[in-house]
């Protein structure tokens, strides 16, 4: 054993963590699903994230209630999440905010020219 070596410990998950979900659907601008880009959340509590499955739709649990601020990264370029199906720059977000319900049905769709969004 050197002085790096660690051994014994117990690690516990509190019984309500990761209880709620946040689902939807990535797409490209014209509407057809987007895979190959993780879709991922962060907040106060936490991350979460997905990689989209090939109709687009995604699916996952985080750390707990909050406010959360969804976005990809495409080409080096982050976009965000705005509402109603709305991406744009970081100063357009709009928090998913999470109290004691999942999220459904959310649609992020990628705007025409990602670039024209890049922070």
């Amino acid at each position: 054993m050197t002085q790096h070596d660690v051994s014994g410990l117990v690690f516990q998950l509190q019984p309500d963590l990761c209880t709620l979900r946040i689902t939807g659907t990535f797409l490209n601008a014209d509407g057809t699903p987007r895979t190959g880009t993780w879709v991922g959340v962060s907040g106060d509590s936490g991350r979460g994230g997905d990689w989209p499955t090939g109709d687009g739709t995604f699916s996952f649990a985080v750390p707990g209630p909050g406010a959360y601020d969804m976005r990809v990264t495409i080409d080096g370029c982050e976009i965000y999440y705005s509402g109603s199906g709305k991406t744009g720059a970081k100063s357009e977000r709009r928090s998913l905010n999470l109290t004691n319900a999942d999220i459904t049905g959310i649609e992020f769709r990628l705007p025409a020219d990602p670039a024209s969004v890049c922070n």
